[in-house]
């Protein structure tokens, strides 16, 4: 407590008043605190005077009030300047950075902080109220490692009553490992106790530097003395050698001796490549560029430049190495030199252009391949979709049961083959990162609904529930490639219900996140089928496997089906997760993100399949040029327009079709692509020339199921997609949905 006294005397009385207030109180509130002690000092001295009226002649009291008071004001004015100076001083105290102490050491050990500032907080995360009397919490603090250091220092500070100095580490709760110094002086007092007072502050910032420079010199030196595959050369501003590692004697063959503070870099580069270099750099920076600059003005505009050059080695023979420049600054980002970096990549150049070599051969080998799987396959589906087209005509028509049955089971064994080719064709495009994937809008119940209508009866027939459940809360218009991701489910779904003899198959869709652009989907097949092990699950993955031979040979399959969505789901950004036991059934799951479309779909994307578009106009009547060279595809065309009154004219190229188109009126065109004489891009060109035809309906029926097929059909002029082998009904609902009806 801080006590204020003053002294009054009248009249031969004497009165004493004290104040008291804490030093906390003084320091904060300290022009209050003067106020109110000039206030209280006022209504005492009143205080006085009225009593000393009462007992003694008012003249005599008047003289003597004067006398007084004049005293007294004087004694206050003292007094209150001590007290401001009192607080200005406990200001500064509390205000140091870092902390100002007065330590006790008494002779049985115990220790204690008479006085300490705030700073205490800031060091040990204590404060004084917490230490106080009893110093060993602030002694907690010291790291382990550093106690008796600490210990021993200050005994023998107090036995030779010399300053102490210390540097030692503590352990905080919040700020963890700090480092400390310290500066006393110890003063020793009767009782045997010795006092310190001194000043502490935090210098980790200073300690991690100091190490962090030691640490970066010995790897400096180290890396200097042990890279002897590489050489490191140091110069100053004017090129003058400063640094000459081993790693630069054995790669040149020149001694440190003889090039550090003599030599400069230009001794061992191919004086024709240097001098070339430097009209390239004058040409590039319009200004002259020669000696020295030649190899450091790159990496002053840009930081560090790495060029490969020539160096010519003391005994004459050459070698191609990667140099890297960089120039050496100082704190003050003042340029000190320069540094150079060279790696011998004379054999690994020839390596390189070896692997260049073998790449580029091994992708035209791909690019071959791709070529030869998409001509093979445009080839295979041209003759399948006669067969799938004869079969499906054959099939609408009345024939004993046996016939019936044989063509069945021509459709579903060439249906088969077709899946088998789409895989193969897929792989290979994946193979060569042909594969792009889309960012179109889509229903997201579409897309149920097309699944549904593919498994729901193969399902049934199995005697198997099948369940498609769909969150609620997820919005159905989204943005992504919807038929990447329908190819993914449809082979997840297939394969669940192949591998399910009993039970379940089901999708789960559930929203896992939401915001005003996308969502992020959780998909999920289960089944309760056959299951996978551990073991063969590592299988599943890679192409043309299967868990075993017992599997492919009962259910069949090119073990193609997993992969290519393995690296569909890649494309997309995702991956599968798989939870299966054998017998116990097995759940694919995958997330994906897709975006949020704010438009309204009114018809699918260009080339998506139709399978939802009603067919309620009326066809019959309407004039369709099919332009198709292939006699039997044109035959399985005419075969299912016919029975919708649609009046079929063949053209067998695209020069016939010019002719006819020009000779008579037709509602829509039906375009091959590959034909002879004119194919179908050329002719599709050649009719958007016309004014007459600008809005006739064109559309491509093709065998070719490309990306680029499809872009370049766009690119021509053509309105949609129509792939071979056709689906009867996928071929009518085009037609439908393009062909304007007869009024």
């Amino acid at each position: 407590m801080l006590l204020h006294t003053s002294n009054l005397s009248i009249g031969g009385r004497s009165w004493r008043f004290e104040i008291a207030a804490s030093p906390t109180y003084v320091t904060t509130h300290s022009e209050d605190y003067m106020r109110f002690i000039l206030i209280a000092c006022l209504l005492l001295t009143s205080f006085v005077i009225g009593f000393c009226l009462l007992s003694s002649g008012r003249e005599h009291l008047l003289e003597i009030l004067v006398h007084e008071r004049s005293t007294e004001i004087t004694l206050l004015h003292e007094q209150t300047t001590a007290l401001e100076n009192q607080a200005l001083l406990a200001k500064i105290f509390h205000n140091i950075p870092g902390m100002v102490f007065q330590f006790k050491l008494f002779p049985d050990g115990h220790a204690s902080l008479p006085l300490v500032s705030e700073g205490i907080g800031d060091l040990y995360e204590l404060s004084a109220d917490q230490v106080g009397e009893d110093a060993s919490t602030l002694f907690a603090r010291i790291h382990p490692d550093d106690y008796n250091q600490v210990v021993v220092s200050l005994q023998e500070s107090a036995r030779s009553e010399q300053p102490l100095q210390l540097e030692y580490r503590v352990l905080l709760p919040e700020k963890g490992l700090r480092w400390l110094s310290g500066l006393s002086r110890p003063e020793k007092f009767d009782d045997g106790s010795t006092v310190w007072y001194g000043f502490q502050s935090d210098i980790t910032e200073r300690k991690f530097a100091q190490k962090l420079a030691y640490e970066t010199g010995e790897h400096l030196r180290l890396v200097l003395t042990a890279a002897t595959g590489i050489s490191v050369i140091t110069t100053d501003v004017n090129g003058l050698i400063t640094i000459f590692n081993p790693g630069a004697e054995q790669m040149l063959g020149y001694v440190a001796t003889d090039m550090i503070g003599k030599q400069v870099p230009a001794l061992f580069h191919l004086p024709e490549e240097v001098e070339q270099r430097g009209l390239e750099l004058t040409l590039e920076l319009g200004w002259p560029v020669s000696g020295f600059s030649i190899f450091v003005e790159k990496s002053l505009e840009t930081g560090q430049e790495i060029r490969e050059w020539t160096y010519v080695c003391k005994n004459g023979s050459r070698l191609l190495v990667s140099l890297c420049v960089t120039p050496i600054r100082n704190a003050n980002h003042e340029l000190e030199g320069f540094l150079g970096i060279a790696t011998d990549i004379s054999e690994s150049k020839e390596y390189q252009d070896s692997i260049m070599l073998a790449k580029e051969q091994a992708e035209h080998f791909l690019q071959l391949k791709s070529q030869f799987i998409a001509s093979m396959s445009h080839e295979i589906r041209t003759p399948m979709a006669a067969v799938i087209g004869f079969s499906q005509l054959a099939l609408v028509n009345e024939m004993p049961d046996k016939i019936r049955l044989y063509l069945e089971n021509i459709n579903i064994a060439s249906t088969s083959l077709l899946s088998i080719l789409n895989d193969i064709l897929d792989f290979s495009k994946l193979e060569v990162g042909r594969t792009i994937i889309e960012q179109q809008p889509f229903q997201l119940n579409a897309l149920l609904d097309t699944l549904d209508k593919i498994f729901s009866i193969s399902a049934q027939q199995q005697g198997l529930k099948f369940n498609l459940v769909l969150a609620s809360n997820i919005p159905n218009n989204l943005i992504g490639d919807k038929l990447r991701l329908q190819q993914v489910l449809t082979n997840l779904l297939g394969n669940a219900i192949k591998f399910t003899t009993q039970g379940s198959v089901s999708l789960n869709i559930t929203l896992q996140q939401i915001d005003l652009t996308q969502v992020r989907l959780l998909f999920c097949v289960t089944d309760t089928g056959i299951g996978i092990s551990a073991e063969d699950q590592k299988k599943l993955f890679q192409p043309f496997s299967q868990v075993d031979g017992s599997i492919t040979r009962r259910f069949g399959g090119t073990g193609l089906g997993l992969a290519i969505s393995h690296k569909l789901m890649e494309l997309m950004g995702s991956e599968f997760s798989l939870i299966s036991n054998p017998e116990l059934g097995s759940s694919f799951s995958f997330e994906l993100v897709l975006g949020l479309s704010t438009s309204t779909i009114s018809r699918q994307s260009h080339f998506e399949t139709q399978g939802l578009v009603t067919i309620d106009q009326n066809l019959s009547g309407t004039r369709v040029l099919v332009v198709e060279d292939n006699l039997l595809i044109q035959q399985v065309v005419r075969g299912f327009l016919d029975p919708s009154g649609i009046i079929v004219t063949i053209a067998n190229d695209g020069q016939e079709a010019l002719v006819l188109l020009e000779q008579n009126e037709f509602d829509g065109v039906l375009m091959d692509i590959h034909m002879p004489i004119m194919n179908g891009f050329e002719a599709t060109k050649q009719i958007r020339r016309l004014p007459q035809f600008a809005h006739l309906p064109v559309i491509a029926l093709t065998a070719g199921v490309t990306v680029e097929e499809r872009e370049q059909c766009l690119a021509t002029g053509m309105n949609d997609f129509i792939p071979k082998p056709i689906d009867s009904k996928q071929l009518l609902m085009t037609l439908t949905q393009w062909l304007k009806p007869l009024s």
